[in-house]
């Protein structure tokens, strides 16, 4: 790092369309970032390009969430590299708290955070906030006990990543969780951002069938065929692996026992459709579920 011309702090996120939550969050991040002095990149790939209040790092019309945030990445230029969504919230001391935590593990990778909901009328939000992010609700332990951050709420020390090579998909199913896996990935509860996602039941469950598509597939190699018959057995048992771990998080987060059971119908649907996803990405590859994605 350049002390003199590179930012401590570079904000990543992929944005494929316009929306209130986006100029939301922008607003948001550029008024922490012009106090500490860092750097926005948003990655466009809306087909038309986003509103020019909106400063975008890099346009590639049409591209996937993955690989945008994988090109974003590359451009970062600060000392630790935070990767979140456009249609997260960050709480006003998002950014500092991100350096300090840095700060306090200094030969730690990365640090990742806590994730809040911030569609909380239907049950079908809450089952959809759930199964993907219960483990990041608060409190958390330093380390968690079974899973790495999502890339919602997730900061790295650029010269952690230096070393890769950040084709897509690579970040999110590759080196986060080589990082967690090795020690090298702690949790801060004080780096808060509010998860924000409403969408009819059809797009709901549809979002975790391609999410477990693209998670089972990028980046993709086609495993041998033991491996195969392994992941995909997994895949059958896999919906009660993750409501187990869902309902098994909310058991230990107060407050959150009665939203989960009214959600549990709901819970169920979704984890069956991104087992299902996961399954035809062990067998078929990604397909078009990466660019389903938001």
């Amino acid at each position: 790092m350049n002390s003199q011309t590179d930012p401590r702090l570079s904000i990543v996120f992929a944005a494929t369309h316009d929306s209130p939550a986006l100029h939301a969050a922008v607003e948001r991040h550029l008024e922490q970032l012009a106090e500490l002095g860092g750097e926005l990149l948003v990655a466009d790939g809306s087909p038309d390009g986003l509103p020019e209040a909106i400063p975008v790092a890099v346009h590639m019309p049409g591209a996937d969430v993955f690989a945008l945030r994988a090109a974003a990445t590359e451009l970062a230029r600060g000392w630790v590299v935070a990767i979140t969504e456009d249609h997260c919230m960050p709480e006003t001391d998002w950014h500092s708290a991100i350096l300090r935590a840095h700060e306090e593990h200094p030969d730690i990778a990365a640090v990742g955070g806590t994730t809040l909901n911030g569609s909380r009328e239907r049950a079908l939000d809450w089952a959809n906030f759930l199964v993907t992010f219960a483990s990041f609700l608060p409190p958390l332990p330093l380390r968690h006990p079974t899973r790495s951050s999502p890339p919602v709420n997730i900061s790295i020390k650029r010269e952690s990543l230096a070393e890769f090579e950040l084709v897509p998909g690579r970040l999110e199913m590759e080196i986060i969780p080589n990082m967690y896996r090795v020690g090298q990935l702690v949790l801060d509860e004080r780096m808060r951002v509010t998860h924000i996602q409403s969408h009819s039941l059809r797009r709901t469950v549809a979002a975790h069938f391609h999410n477990g598509r693209s998670t089972a597939a990028l980046p993709f190699r086609r495993p041998a065929a033991r491996e195969l018959a392994r992941r995909s057995a997994h895949s059958l048992i896999l919906p009660v692996l993750l409501l187990a771990e869902t309902l098994g998080s909310v058991r230990h987060k107060p407050g959150y026992r009665r939203v989960a059971a009214r959600a549990f119908p709901f819970m169920v649907v979704l984890t069956c459709s991104h087992a299902a996803g996961e399954l035809m990405g062990t067998l078929f590859g990604r397909g078009h579920s990466p660019e389903r994605l938001e």
